[in-house]
């Protein structure tokens, strides 16, 4: 597909996208495709030693929604298990996924989290725990943030949390995708995750690979 269709309502849907592409290993996760006519996949296993987290400055919702509808389409008796959590101040924009959750048995998602709830604290100390207990080996948890700066307005045991989760979430296969608005001020915090871009002029997501960039578009959500 050219650059052309990246962006217009003629873009296939995530679900039409994977058909074509076929059966994916159960470790990797669909970031979308490359204007080579290649899926960018993160592999969940090889993460050790370097920051999985990914930070798209400028990115928009959908990048997210795309994830998350990727995993929920995943065969739920794949050996390699993922699960993942929404942080976001519109919970409104994710209202599909309450709806999922609660029709679905063992949904991937474990929950839409208001930055600004007692219930963030909750879900954030257990992952924590889980990330410092290691107790799944064969288990990834991807967070999906919506709006990293958020992380900064957040009380203190929250943020701990939050960092201690980006800094060690590494060795317990969980990371964070965020996106976050282009002129933030992020105090050191994006320092905790790898950086691309989503570009407005051409509608597309630029990747680094190496002193190159990879332009990525996403196809349609249906969520």
């Amino acid at each position: 597909m050219t650059n052309s269709l990246a962006r217009k309502d003629d873009r296939p849907t995530v679900e039409e996208i994977l058909e074509e592409l076929g059966p994916m290993p159960s470790e990797v996760l669909f970031m979308g495709m490359a204007d080579d006519g290649q899926p960018l996949m993160f592999d969940t296993r090889m993460v050790f030693g370097t920051s999985p987290n990914i930070l798209i400055w400028n990115g928009e919702v959908g990048f997210l929604k795309m994830v998350a509808e990727f995993i929920l389409n995943r065969d739920p008796n794949e050996k390699e298990e993922i699960e993942f959590v929404v942080f976001t101040n519109n919970i409104e924009e994710w209202g599909f996924l309450a709806d999922t959750t609660n029709r679905v048995k063992n949904s991937p998602c474990i929950g839409v989290i208001p930055f600004w709830s007692d219930l963030a604290d909750q879900i954030l100390l257990g992952l924590a725990s889980w990330v410092h207990q290691g107790i799944h080996p064969n288990h990834s948890i991807i967070v999906l943030i919506e709006g990293v700066q958020n992380v900064l307005n957040m009380n203190w045991d929250a943020k701990q949390n939050f960092n201690y989760i980006f800094l060690k979430g590494k060795d317990r296969r969980a990371f964070a995708v965020g996106t976050v608005p282009k002129d933030s001020q992020l105090y050191g915090l994006d320092e905790m995750f790898q950086t691309a871009e989503f570009n407005k002029e051409t509608q597309m997501y630029e990747f680094p690979e190496g002193k190159n960039k990879i332009q990525v578009w996403t196809p349609r959500t249906e969520i």
